[in-house]
């Protein structure tokens, strides 16, 4: 699943659920080290990061959760478990 269709299926989920108070960010960054000493490359690295992260805002309450994978049981998860954590806070005045 590629980061549009992340975001697409994330905001899915919260019609179905019909929460119209829920948004959703991803983030992706990737990084290349080359370590160069006397013109020999002595090192390479090279790292990718990514992740989705979906807050829902219910009765006046924020709930955030978090995935890496980007894969729809792992984003349905988040969403779930963003859903669950909209519950435990007092109430806040939030505007989105």
């Amino acid at each position: 699943m590629n980061a549009e269709q992340a975001i697409d299926y994330a905001l899915s989920l919260a019609r179905e659920h019909r929460e119209p108070d829920a948004d959703v960010l991803l983030n992706r960054s990737e990084s290349l080290t080359i370590r160069v000493l006397r013109h020999t490359v002595e090192k390479v690295e090279q790292s990718t990061a990514q992740g989705l992260g979906v807050r829902v805002l219910k009765n006046g309450r924020t709930g955030i959760a978090y995935t890496e994978r980007l894969e729809p049981r792992a984003i349905e998860k988040a969403f779930l478990a963003a859903l669950e954590n909209a519950e435990l806070p007092d109430p806040t005045e939030v505007v989105m």
